[in-house]
């Protein structure tokens, strides 16, 4: 935190007596802390704590002052007249501090910069030093009258336009540092804001760059699979088996391109805020099942086990069902894509209900490559340089990604993942749905019907 003295200490206010002067500095020390906590937007607690200490160490010191004047001037009427001046410092800084605990920080700022700074130094230089000036003139050995004298003299003539100067100084200063102050706190934050604004443009334009530059490589790959094997079916040399294979390769390169436009369209939806949200009634294993039909060749292919899980919790809901079918299908694709050997699964369960709504978790798990822990945070940024950074090992995954987690947030949910290099992963979102009712025999009918479907 930076600190600026908004009462700079001035050898004037030595009252000759040292432990009165070592108090004082403390006194302006805390003084200037506040006014640096204050101008540099602190909270309000620090700023309280602060009050707090300066309460606690005036109270300190006006007792170890008020034994040195009782000591010497027990009974004068400036002696009195000085407690009660201690008294109503303490009752105004208390008043300052409730009004701070009612969040005026920015009035109180203000209001107790200008007293302290005037009241510091009026009481330092006119009230103190002339008390102390006749303590010591009895120190001394003189009588109390003409010690009084003596201290008059020295607080007259050129001392006193000394401490008429000093006094008008300190009233505007406080006010006018206090200023100053915040306006080069404020100056600073925007200039950080600034330099924080032109990286964050400089990695989205990089990030876009590389977006670009892998999704070229995405198209092209499946494209010239595409025109390889058209031209390879116009050579008659070719076997029909062998035929059969080239339609395959164009066939799985086709539906790679389709899945990549319809990918790149929702991301621009996404991306425009033009993305609305259907209702529908569906229940939680119908979902799993039409999942599992767009991808049963592939898994089949692949060699890969396939296992669901619909916790029995859940039911029949109404929201999107073809929103959410999509997002699973982008997590389900993702898992195939990168599993060699093992198993896919893929999992429902209700969270929570709350006024006829219910959160629903929808997770897929895989026991695939895994991903680096430093790479997990981009995974669902549509731009991010690491979603695309090999187009062999994340193939246009980040793009899926992104539109899952955009999709979540419509619904009022939110995406995430745990993965361990060389073990697998989990991807899993949320999404409020509406709860629809049906009788206990209709429900478990269908849910029968749907899981006997996966068979």
């Amino acid at each position: 935190m930076e600190t600026v003295d908004i009462f700079p200490w001035e050898d004037s206010f030595c009252t000759g007596i040292e432990l009165i002067d070592t108090q004082h500095r403390k006194l302006v020390e805390l003084l200037n802390l506040l006014a640096s906590r204050m101008a540099f937007r602190s909270d309000d607690i620090e700023v309280g704590e602060i009050f707090d200490g300066l309460l606690e160490y005036a109270s300190y010191h006006f007792a170890s002052e008020e034994a040195i004047w009782a000591e010497h001037l027990a009974g004068e009427e400036m002696e009195a007249a000085h407690r009660e001046t201690h008294g109503a410092f303490v009752d105004k800084i208390v008043a300052l501090r409730q009004a701070l605990d009612g969040g005026q920080i920015d009035r109180v700022a203000e209001e107790a910069l200008g007293f302290l700074a005037r009241w510091l130094a009026s009481h330092i230089l006119e009230n103190d030093r002339y008390m102390a000036a006749v303590v010591l003139a009895l120190d001394e050995g003189k009588n109390l009258a003409a010690a009084k004298q003596q201290a008059s003299e020295k607080m007259s003539g050129d001392g006193r336009i000394l401490i008429n100067i000093i006094l008008s100084i300190y009233g505007s200063l406080s006010a006018n540092t206090l200023q100053l102050m915040r306006e080069i706190a404020e100056r600073k934050k925007r200039e950080v804001e600034l330099v924080q604004a032109r990286m964050r443009a400089e990695s989205a334009n990089f990030a876009r760059s590389k977006f670009l530059d892998n999704i070229s490589h995405a198209f092209r790959t499946p494209l010239n699979a595409i025109m390889g094997m058209g031209q390879f079916l116009d050579d008659p040399g070719f076997s029909a088996e062998e035929r059969q294979g080239f339609t395959q390769v164009i066939m799985d390169s086709s539906r790679e391109l389709l899945a990549l436009v319809d990918h790149l369209i929702g991301l621009a939806e996404t991306g425009a805020g033009r993305m609305t949200l259907e209702t529908r009634a569906f229940e939680a294993h119908s979902l799993v099942h039409a999942s599992y039909a767009q991808y049963a060749d592939l898994l089949v292919q692949k060699g890969l086990q396939f296992e669901s899980r619909v916790a029995p919790n859940t039911g029949r809901y109404a929201g999107d069902s073809q929103k959410l079918l999509q997002m699973l299908g982008n997590l389900l694709g993702n898992a195939i894509k990168f599993t060699a050997q093992g198993k896919i699964e893929m999992a429902v369960r209700e969270l929570s209900q709350e006024s006829g709504r219910a959160l629903l978790e929808f997770s897929v798990s895989d026991t695939g490559v895994g991903i680096e822990a430093g790479d997990q945070e981009w995974l669902f940024q549509a731009f991010s340089p690491h979603s695309l950074s090999s187009p062999h090992k994340n193939e246009h995954s980040g793009i899926g990604l992104a539109i899952v987690r955009s999709l979540a947030e419509l619904m009022g949910g939110t995406v995430g993942l745990e993965s361990q290099p060389g073990v697998g992963s989990r991807f899993w979102f949320t999404a409020w749905v509406e709860v629809v009712d049906l009788p206990r025999f209709q429900r478990s009918a269908s849910l029968t019907s749907a899981s006997a479907l996966m068979q």
